[in-house]
């Protein structure tokens, strides 16, 4: 589970809103927002410090369900992704495979 997943189950689970916290933090929505819709593993420290001190949290508790199983609807997105990637890998292998059928077609013919 990535920062921006953990974040938003910690506000849902205290019943707050991102607003409420970039109060809090002192930290624009804005911020908050992109870090949740990313689910971002990449953030500034000092953003991170806020964001913990505003939720009166070590980092640890923070990330502490970061090892547990996405939620199903999650699990079913990266399968799909997964899939996805897969098939574009595949039609890659294929194209380069008629290239280099054309390239020794054309090295036979010269």
């Amino acid at each position: 589970m990535n920062l921006g997943s953990r974040l938003e189950e910690i506000l849902k689970d205290r019943g707050m809103t991102v607003t409420q916290l970039a109060r809090e933090a002192e930290v624009s929505p804005q911020t908050l927002y992109a870090m949740i819709r990313r689910d971002s593993n990449k953030v500034d420290m000092n953003i991170m410090a806020r964001i913990l001190q505003a939720l009166q949290m070590e980092l640890a508790e923070f990330v502490e369900l970061a090892g547990r199983e996405a939620p199903a609807g999650r699990k079913q997105q990266a399968a799909a992704g997964a899939e996805e990637k897969t098939a574009k890998e595949e039609e890659r292998e294929e194209t380069t495979e008629k290239r280099s059928g054309r390239r020794e077609m054309e090295t036979y013919l010269l």
